[in-house]
């Protein structure tokens, strides 16, 4: 799994502007999608180590979903996969 950290961090990373400015939603929607692609493909080959990636994808999902559905900024949503990604 600290590939599954040093990834998101990589993430992370190229979802920041190159100045300091206040993200746009636009920007942390794509960021959010980034990390659900990366999720979704990233490589696991013990049983358990698949377990515990389908157990990461779905709390992400939901993460998401929730928050989309009661109107919280994509920014925040960001923060918070990101957030849960670093806990891992």
């Amino acid at each position: 799994m600290r590939r599954t950290r040093y990834f998101l961090l990589c993430l992370a990373y190229a979802a920041l502007p190159a100045v300091a400015a206040p993200p746009e939603e636009r920007n942390c929607t794509e960021a959010i999608a980034e990390a659900q692609k990366a999720l979704r493909e990233m490589p696991a080959e013990k049983l358990r180590d698949k377990a515990r990636l389908q157990q990461m994808k779905e709390k992400q999902d939901k993460l998401i979903a929730d928050n989309r559905s009661k109107g919280v900024s994509e920014c925040q949503t960001w923060g918070q996969v990101m957030g849960e990604a670093f806990k891992q």
